[in-house]
């Protein structure tokens, strides 16, 4: 019949528009898998590329560093002492503050080539001073100078002690002064602490003597102590790295 031949006719019609649509569906399906496969294959290269800059630039801040250290060996810094103290002639009042302040061997040579403050603006009175870095002619004589200070421990300048350190590179001392903080929170809580060079963490716990290499390390044991401790985002990217265990070329 007539109602037949149409609702055939319709049928026959909605399949080859079902047919059409379908392929449309695995066509675009295939483009997007193509789409996916590639995009995937870009994230992979960035994620290459990423750990090998980061893997680059640390080694460049590690030779970085290693040269600023070379170049501050014959360094010492001095912490505490006022402002305005050494009034023009910076040299003259270092050389004469280690031989009274310091119980150095009779005739010691002291060998200051030159001294200076820190390049920071000047602080306020209420503030601490600006310390001092001093550069020696000669390794052996710094070293002395140095273990002579350390030995001593109270060595004060106007009634105030005046603290003797290495000069270190600009990243030590960052990292040390994070190590210094943390220390400090320790003691506070009556558990002993050291920061071997270059910023290591050593507690000494009940049940033995613990040593990290940095602060991300020790996070975890800090935590369980009740010491929160902040981490640089760099080294946390770093720690993913070698976790995921990214190869990198180079």
């Amino acid at each position: 019949t007539g109602s037949e031949m149409l609702m055939l006719t319709e049928l026959c019609k909605f399949r080859e528009e079902s047919g059409v649509a379908q392929r449309d569906i695995l066509e675009y399906q295939t483009r997007m898998e193509a789409s996916i496969g590639e995009i995937k294959k870009r994230i992979d290269t960035q994620e290459r590329v990423l750990a090998y800059l980061l893997k680059k630039d640390a080694r460049l801040t590690a030779k970085l560093n290693d040269i600023e250290n070379r170049m501050h060996r014959n360094n010492i810094r001095l912490y505490g002492i006022k402002e305005d103290s050494e009034g023009k002639e910076m040299i003259p009042f270092i050389t004469d503050f280690f031989k009274s302040a310091l119980k150095l061997p009779e005739g010691t040579d002291i060998c200051i080539e030159r001294a200076h403050r820190a390049t920071a603006p000047k602080p306020k009175p209420a503030t601490p001073p600006r310390s001092i870095t001093v550069h020696f002619l000669d390794f052996n004589v710094k070293q002395m100078v140095l273990q002579h200070a350390w030995k001593q421990r109270d060595v004060e300048f106007w009634g105030k002690n005046v603290y003797f350190d290495q000069d270190y590179s600009t990243e030590v001392q960052r990292k040390r002064k994070q190590v210094r903080e943390v220390t400090k929170k320790l003691k506070e809580r009556n558990i002993k602490a050291q920061s071997p060079y270059p910023a290591q963490l050593r507690l000494f716990l009940d049940k033995g003597v613990k040593t990290f290499s940095s602060l991300l390390e020790a996070q975890s044991t800090l935590k369980e102590l009740g010491i929160p401790v902040e981490v640089d985002e760099r080294d946390i990217l770093e720690r993913e790295l070698l976790r995921n265990n990214w190869q990198t070329r180079g």
